[in-house]
């Protein structure tokens, strides 16, 4: 652009060496990342406390819940031999033999083990939050073989259903059966 009339040049001669003459605006020192006060120091380290104690009970949870996921692993391997005929009679056994496996890794051996008949459908209901077994598991699995009911895909439904359910709400601490 050429300088117009009764206009300045905006380049003078002067110019580069007053451009020369300029400096950087000094940069400021680096910020600190170290907490400055107590306080924070005070926070962070109950921070930091609280997600190792939520990571330690998280893990203490997932071990303590190994057995029911082995029992519903287990659970939906016995479905598939229920599904067959042939196996139908032993796989309705399996799946009460689950029912006292799975007791037996929550509550004390002297109080479990002994269970049978009504007193152990009363103890499922009591434990298991989610109902009771009626007598399905005399029907299907226990009673003598000439006087089990048909085990019908329906009715084995029903068992596998209630059991699954059983596995999933059943609770280990006795107390909490003693509040319901």
């Amino acid at each position: 652009m050429s300088a117009g009339a009764g206009q300045k040049p905006l380049m003078t001669d002067a110019a580069p060496a007053t451009l020369k003459a300029l400096k950087d605006a000094p940069l400021p020192a680096p910020s600190d990342w170290t907490p400055q006060t107590m306080a924070c120091l005070v926070a962070f380290a109950v921070i930091g406390l609280a997600v190792v104690a939520l990571i330690a009970f998280a893990v203490r949870q997932h071990r303590a819940q190994r057995y029911r996921r082995a029992a519903l692993s287990e659970l939906a391997e016995i479905e598939g031999h229920l599904a067959d005929t042939h196996t139908r009679p032993a796989a309705a056994l399996a799946l009460a033999t689950l029912l006292k496996r799975c007791a037996l890794a929550v509550r004390p051996r002297a109080e479990v083990a002994s269970l049978s008949g009504s007193s152990w459908r009363t103890w499922l209901a009591a434990s298991g939050r989610s109902g009771n077994f009626d007598s399905d598991l005399e029907k299907l699995v226990y009673g003598p073989p000439d006087k089990r009911a048909d085990r019908t895909e329906h009715a084995l439904s029903d068992l596998k259903r209630k059991t699954r359910r059983w596995i999933m709400r059943h609770s280990r601490n006795p107390k909490s059966r003693e509040k319901q």
